[in-house]
């Protein structure tokens, strides 16, 4: 392309026909990289201006103005097309990223939940289970299943909200609730009664502590 435009300017010795460049050079700023494409374009001008003045004793600055504007003007084109461009893969970026933080969201938040509460209705299922196989304790027996359905319950709305993502955690129902699956599997556990020491912005902080702790306890640990 370079070539041909350059070609009548060459042909009719005239450098007032190197403004024929400027189909190279669109062509120039659709194929090559823009910084390259516009350094192209100032070693055109640069060229025009040092023939017209030899070979006119003058430099023809309304051609070369013609080249410089009209390269200038592809240049911003191609420039915004470009940023364009990058602003949508960015935005795509974004949101696939946001995406998959959701999803790691709601994972953590479900192995959370679902680790916890399935560890502890393990326990007092099989705690269930040995009451009437051991002492016949009917109304202990029917008391831990109204303990296992309220966990089953509760366990089932704290699925729902990590969906929604409105679910808070407690540490005080944390610690509520640690007490109660440790008391099931047999272990002795010195837990805080009152809370009021940890700072309020920590307190659903240390309430997965509190819960992935008990999780690993029950989960690990040897019954005797």
């Amino acid at each position: 392309m370079f070539l041909l435009g350059a070609a009548p300017a060459v042909l009719l010795a005239s450098p007032s026909y190197l403004t024929d460049l400027t189909y190279a050079l669109a062509i120039g700023l659709m194929l090559l990289p823009l910084r390259h494409a516009l350094l192209l374009g100032l070693a055109t001008v640069l060229g025009q201006i040092l023939w017209t003045r030899p070979a006119q004793g003058e430099v023809a600055w309304a051609q070369v103005a013609i080249l410089v504007g009209v390269t200038a003007a592809l240049g911003t084109v191609f420039a915004l097309g470009f940023t364009i461009g990058h602003l949508r893969a960015a935005r795509e970026q974004v949101k696939r990223l946001a995406v998959n933080q959701e999803r790691e969201r709601v994972a953590r938040d479900m192995h959370d939940i679902l680790g916890h509460t399935l560890s502890t209705m393990t326990v007092k299922l099989g705690l269930t289970r040995r009451v009437p196989e051991s002492t016949g304790d009917v109304p202990l027996a029917v008391g831990q299943v109204t303990e296992l359905e309220n966990m089953a319950r509760t366990a089932l709305s704290d699925v729902r909200a990590t969906i929604s993502d409105y679910r808070t955690l407690s540490l005080d129902s944390e610690l509520a609730g640690a007490r109660m699956a440790l008391r099931a599997a047999g272990v002795r556990a010195g837990l805080p009664a009152a809370t009021d020491a940890v700072r309020p912005g920590l307190r659903e902080m240390f309430g997965y502590v509190v819960r992935e702790a008990v999780t690993n306890v029950l989960r690990h640990s040897t019954p005797n």
